[in-house]
């Protein structure tokens, strides 16, 4: 019988979310969208037997997070930032709100409506997340 954390113990064997799909009921299936080789039920058990966690997160996304992945810690940082605009230097400031002006002027041109800056915020702190700004 498959663990409830499953799919965390996929994560952690290197499986990506676009790769299979768990679904809990009485029984916990995988349905698996990835045609390479998928591991058994007991080596999935086992590594879930070895699956450090700290409250519910991978422990290595953990440790990333907390300084131990220089792109991660370096994404951390930036959402940190992003959430303190108001003490960013007024140039970073004026260059993120002249590029939402030039975007709004853009939209408004195919009957768009206006980005305002939480939006833009918001839409930066989505790429952060995403590692699109890493490199």
């Amino acid at each position: 019988m498959l663990p409830a954390n499953t799919a965390l113990i996929l994560r952690f064997l290197g499986w990506g979310y676009d790769d299979y799909q768990v679904s809990k009921s009485d029984v916990i299936t995988i349905e698996w969208y990835s045609v390479s080789p998928q591991p058994t039920e007991q080596e999935i058990i086992d590594a879930g037997n070895d699956l450090t966690t700290i409250d519910g997160q991978l422990f290595s996304e953990w440790f990333a997070e907390h300084g131990g992945d220089s792109a991660l810690t370096l994404r951390r940082k930036a959402k940190d930032q992003l959430s303190a605009t108001t003490d960013m230097p007024a140039l970073v400031r004026a260059l993120m709100l002249i590029t939402m002006d030039e975007i709004n002027t853009l939209r408004a041109q195919h009957s768009l409506p206006a980005r305002t800056p939480a939006q833009l915020k918001t839409a930066i702190r989505n790429k952060l997340n995403a590692g699109d700004a890493d490199s």
